[in-house]
């Protein structure tokens, strides 16, 4: 007969699911928390402003200098309206939107309605930004193109050599 006072030791047998499996389900949560994220932040508005010289070719043949400022909405699905095109100084001031339509090339009247991969560009007549910024600008480190959207407002890089160019030139 065996002693009944001798502790009782039982051996359990565990599967190897019931140890993976609350780490199966730590990882999916993690990759569908991460996936909504993506999702989420990843369909917002992206616009991006570009400033470049313009000689536009119209009807009459090749006209005077220009500046042209170029908004493109990169976001997938996301539609904005451009409100406004302005240029702004390190002084904080925003000189009125000088840009007119070129017969021929645009017709931007604003507020326009910008969709997914749609471009605007907007013109401006390089001797007026120079008496606007001889009279705005001349005490500012830097000058920029600035978008004014109904989402938000997106600026173009900074520059010193645009600003040198319209104050001296």
């Amino acid at each position: 007969m065996m002693r009944s006072d001798a502790p009782l030791r039982v051996a359990l047998e565990s599967n190897w699911w019931s140890e993976a499996l609350p780490i199966a389900a730590l990882v999916v949560s993690m990759v569908s928390i991460g996936l909504t994220l993506w999702f989420r932040y990843s369909d917002r508005l992206r616009l991006s402003v570009k400033v470049a010289r313009a000689h536009p070719v119209t009807d009459s043949g090749l006209g005077q200098e220009h500046l042209s400022v170029e908004v493109v909405n990169r976001s997938r699905q996301q539609v904005t309206v451009v409100q406004d095109i302005v240029f702004e100084s390190s002084q904080g001031d925003s000189a009125i939107a000088l840009g007119v339509p070129l017969n021929g090339l645009t017709d931007l009247r604003l507020p326009k309605v910008l969709g997914p991969g749609e471009r605007v560009t907007r013109y401006f007549p390089l001797a007026d930004l120079k008496l606007t910024a001889s009279r705005h600008f001349r005490q500012a480190l830097w000058i920029r193109a600035k978008v004014v959207t109904g989402h938000k407002d997106v600026c173009a890089k900074k520059s010193r050599a645009l600003l040198a160019e319209l104050v001296l030139g």
